[in-house]
């Protein structure tokens, strides 16, 4: 058995330049946050495991990219601008690149992204979260240290700066998504939706 730790090994900062050059993000670093350090406390005890041709642990049948849509994506995107800065934008659109990584026994994607709009030909909003499947047999989050979510059920929790939804056999991670309020001011909704989306698409 082979410890794996949540740093980037030589094919991950390989992928994650190409995705730096596609959007001028400077990706495995600064650009993923205070949460990164912190990703995924429950799912590193699933982790720790490399795959095992003879019968080791089985990756999810998942594919972690195509549990939210462009179009979902985007919508919440939208709600991280402040309402006075929207009004001066002349497209509402954003380009979002899922990129899924290795990631052991479990499977991640990261999602780049940056807004159409543009200032002195640059992008006005960018940055990048993560999205991770597991199982949810490997969550190791006691019921103790789970945080409810405002506006969402008991499906969907916090632990530290990471954000989870279960069903089934499986979890759903969300990390680094910075926002989208709804009208009552709820700073969660954003995070609440694209988990119900993406646990929708669970088996």
């Amino acid at each position: 058995m082979r410890h794996r730790w949540s740093t980037c090994s030589p094919a991950h900062l390989a992928r994650l330049t190409m995705l730096a050059l596609t959007l001028g993000l400077a990706a495995c670093g600064e650009g993923e946050g205070e949460a990164q350090s912190d990703l995924n406390a429950g799912a590193r005890a699933a982790d720790v495991e490399e795959l095992d041709a003879d019968g080791g642990p089985a990756r999810p049948p998942i594919d972690p990219c195509a549990l939210l849509t462009e179009k979902e994506i985007s919508e919440q995107l939208l709600h991280t601008i402040s309402p006075s800065e929207r009004t001066t934008w002349t497209t509402t659109d954003f380009q979002v690149v899922p990129t899924e990584v290795d990631w052991g026994v479990s499977r991640r994607c990261e999602v780049a992204w940056q807004s159409r709009q543009q200032v002195s030909g640059s992008p006005v909003a960018r940055g990048l979260f993560n999205l991770m499947v597991f199982r949810r047999d490997g969550l190791g989050i006691p019921e103790s240290k789970r945080r409810p979510v405002t506006g969402a059920g008991p499906e969907i929790f916090k632990h530290e700066q990471v954000f989870y939804v279960t069903k089934g056999d499986y979890a759903v991670s969300l990390t680094d998504f910075r926002g989208g309020q709804d009208t009552g001011g709820n700073e969660h909704a954003g995070k609440v939706t694209l988990l119900r989306a993406a646990a929708a698409r669970l088996p």
